[in-house]
């Protein structure tokens, strides 16, 4: 299973990220499937290691009328594994307002590593998810600041040291 998480997490994740500087821990918030992604708590406890307890999380089925855009400062937006199709249409539903929100100050996380062949989405931003089981994608994803405030937080690092994949975080 370790395995097959590194090399799924590094043979098609898919990244965007847009962060402010002036997030507070009181509106950060983490949005995936009924099911975390590969069915295994990772993402929450890299919330944790970033941001402490302090952040809340939702469904793509209950996180717009929780009102994440227009109280919320940080979103993470997950939708890898089992959580695809979710993740897809909340994308595709919601690709205006995200664009929006971020342009008037919010900052956003997206991340999928979508199972199987999928058509490409558009994540917004300018931004293309592509993905097939080829050769056209990465696996290996770097972090190119490691001291930037998206992977560091009051309980730790939550990234790989520099010049290891993120990914491997996900095999621990």
């Amino acid at each position: 299973m370790k395995k097959i998480l590194l090399w799924v997490g590094a043979g098609i994740l898919a990244m965007v990220i847009v962060f402010s500087s002036n997030v507070e821990a009181t509106s950060i918030s983490y949005v995936t499937g009924p099911n975390e992604p590969w069915n295994v708590p990772h993402n929450q406890q890299a919330m944790d290691t970033a941001f402490g307890t302090d952040w809340n999380q939702f469904t793509f089925s209950n996180a717009i009328e929780s009102g994440i855009l227009t109280n919320i400062g940080f979103i993470y937006i997950d939708g890898g594994g089992e959580s695809t199709d979710g993740f897809t249409s909340f994308v595709n539903t919601n690709r205006t307002a995200l664009e929006d929100w971020v342009t008037d100050g919010g900052s956003l996380f997206l991340n999928a590593a979508r199972l199987y062949d999928f058509p490409d989405l558009d994540m917004g931003f300018g931004v293309t998810l592509h993905h097939k089981f080829d050769t056209t994608y990465s696996k290996a994803a770097l972090a190119m600041d490691h001291t930037h405030t998206i992977f560091n937080g009051p309980n730790g690092n939550a990234v790989a040291p520099p010049g290891q994949a993120i990914t491997l975080l996900m095999s621990m």
